[in-house]
């Protein structure tokens, strides 16, 4: 009789485990479901990202002397950043391939914009005169050399960062 009444026990406690996992495995989902709508929502959303990356795609961006400083350096970083965001969720394998799949051609298009690669190309050369080792939006960047291949940066610096 006491094994009946452990063996049900031991049942119920596992049907319960169970419940929970499922329950748990679900509200994950949930979340990071959540958690991805917001983040590709930011970028459709918030206007100076969404200005700039226009301007960018459809290569009205012009990297001169009067970039820095200028009213479109910031919203510039702002959208490397966003983007070197994404790349490092993706490789932190936060963002699976098929979510990266929503973000591939914004990021490309960026990528390959001949004034954001003068820009990276600065900041990069700026990172390392003052002794930085690492640029800024190296998630960004290792992204896209991984899946477009090489852009048009300076060869001299990806070889600095990459020892």
């Amino acid at each position: 009789m006491l094994n009946n009444i452990q063996l049900g026990l031991l049942i119920v406690a596992i049907v319960g485990i169970g419940l929970t996992y499922h329950r748990i495995r679900l509200s994950y989902k949930t979340q990071k479901a959540i958690f991805f709508k917001e983040i590709y929502l930011t970028l459709r959303r918030e206007k100076e990202l969404r200005d700039i990356y226009y301007k960018i795609e459809y290569n009205e961006l012009q990297y001169t002397p009067e970039f820095h400083g200028g009213p479109e350096e910031g919203p510039t970083d702002r959208l490397l950043s966003f983007f070197d965001l994404i790349c490092d969720l993706y490789n932190q394998r936060i963002l699976t391939k098929q979510e990266m799949s929503f973000f591939r051609y914004d990021i490309k298009r960026v990528y390959q914009n001949e004034s954001v690669q003068e820009y990276i190309n600065f900041l990069q050369r700026w990172y390392i005169s003052i002794g930085e080792e690492i640029a800024p939006f190296n998630s960004f960047i290792s992204y896209c050399q991984k899946e477009f291949g090489q852009a048009q940066f300076d060869k001299t610096i990806q070889k600095k960062q990459s020892r």
